[in-house]
């Protein structure tokens, strides 16, 4: 890992999860995959953050930034992510882990692995740093840390789950919900089923209840809009 930091280079990673965060606040700072490209671009114009990167998923918010001065780039992050959640610093920061060079690589390794995941070895949490990886290279096209450090982090993610035990087993939180519902309820056909959300839970939650063959579902959602496509989507 100590590679990664060369010569006067540091890494810092600032992120929400939810180990630190009601749902509430990680809505408010979770970004969008179309807006990754802007979020970027924003940190890069802080002036002291050479290279970053972008982790958002549905229960985690990590930005990492490559400088000189790891103090500047916290600070910078720190005020992006005050400003996109429309909160105050004071706020925000007890949510919010710092971790530096060593350390956020070794938390970046974790992540990928499953580790820090709601359901141990979750799978999902591998193809979202692949995707980190392939914006960093789609908008930093002369940078090279932060690409390689997602590079490495998705190789020790395929290791982790082919030489290890991890991924066995219910290996995401709608995944291990249906297989509850199985325990408790056994054959599921002839159940009336109501899936909170339109995320991305709720639709992996509903193809898996779909599966089970289930018939009788009802979707709440925050839009009427989000509903009603997700219906239509499933007929």
């Amino acid at each position: 890992m100590a590679s990664f930091v060369a010569s006067k280079m540091e890494i810092v990673l600032v992120g929400v999860s939810h180990k630190t965060a009601p749902v509430e606040t990680r809505e408010q700072l979770a970004v969008l995959e179309g807006h990754v490209p802007a979020t970027m671009q924003a940190l890069l114009g802080a002036g002291t953050i050479e290279e970053c990167g972008v982790l958002s998923t549905c229960n985690r918010t990590e930005l990492y930034g490559a400088g000189e001065a790891a103090g500047h780039m916290v600070e910078a992050i720190v005020q992006h992510l005050s400003a996109r959640a429309n909160l105050r610093r004071e706020l925000l920061q007890p949510h919010l882990y710092h971790r530096f060079n060593n350390d956020a690589v070794r938390h970046l390794f974790t992540v990928s692995s499953g580790l820090d995941s709601m359901i141990l070895g979750e799978g999902q949490i591998l193809a979202q740093v692949r995707k980190s990886h392939q914006q960093i290279l789609e908008n930093q096209n002369a940078r090279v840390m932060m690409g390689k450090l997602f590079e490495h982090a998705i190789r020790v993610g395929k290791r982790a789950r082919s030489e290890t035990r991890i991924a066995q087993g219910a290996t995401s939180v709608s995944f291990a919900a249906v297989e509850l519902a199985r325990k408790i309820y056994g054959d599921l056909r002839n159940r009336r089923v109501l899936v909170v959300g339109t995320g991305k839970m709720g639709v992996l939650t509903l193809r898996l209840l779909v599966t089970a063959g289930v018939q009788k579902i009802t979707v709440l959602s925050r839009r009427e809009e989000n509903a009603r496509r997700i219906l239509a989507e499933f007929s």
